[in-house]
């Protein structure tokens, strides 16, 4: 996956940059062999716990860590302080998963528009939530905005079960 799934060597800006790794993640999930064993393996590991433990180790969390590292430096020079990897893990889950989403219901790549308002959305979401805050509030405050919600809008937090 790691050279099936690369970044952009040089693109015109964060938001170019952006859209065309969405744009090649979405190819890979619909028109390469490895995107077809991905979703083989995604099946498989529902069902068997070795190899959702492979999948994750080997491959995933791979992909994710280089991911993760190309996305904070992409993000750094556009920040007040270093991208917590919150932001970049977070902005990656929004990015990414439309493009699998779309893949595995209909095996048709993302469109040059919609990868455009995605990275445009997401980029939006990712500036007016991560300058303002330290990461270790994010992960505790049940308050934070989701990016569907509207500007604005709270996010009701979820009921506590009762106890038994």
């Amino acid at each position: 996956m790691g050279d099936a799934a690369p970044w952009p060597k040089r693109a015109e800006g964060r938001r170019a940059a952006l859209e065309t790794h969405v744009t090649h993640l979405s190819r890979l999930f619909t028109e390469s062999p490895t995107g077809r064993v991905l979703f083989v393996l995604i099946g498989l590991a529902l069902h068997d716990p070795g190899t959702a433990t492979t999948l994750r180790g080997r491959v995933l969390e791979r992909q994710r860590q280089h991911d993760r590292e190309r996305m904070r430096a992409l993000l750094a020079p556009h920040a007040r302080t270093a991208p917590a990897r919150y932001d970049a893990d977070q902005l990656l889950d929004l990015l990414a998963g439309p493009a699998f989403h779309r893949a595995f219901t209909t095996r048709r790549p993302l469109d040059a528009t919609f990868v455009r308002h995605l990275t445009g959305t997401a980029l939006a979401y990712w500036r007016a939530d991560a300058p303002s805050r330290r990461p270790s509030d994010r992960l505790s405050d049940r308050r934070t905005p989701s990016p569907c919600s509207a500007p604005g809008a709270a996010v009701t937090p979820p009921r506590s079960r009762p106890s038994r």
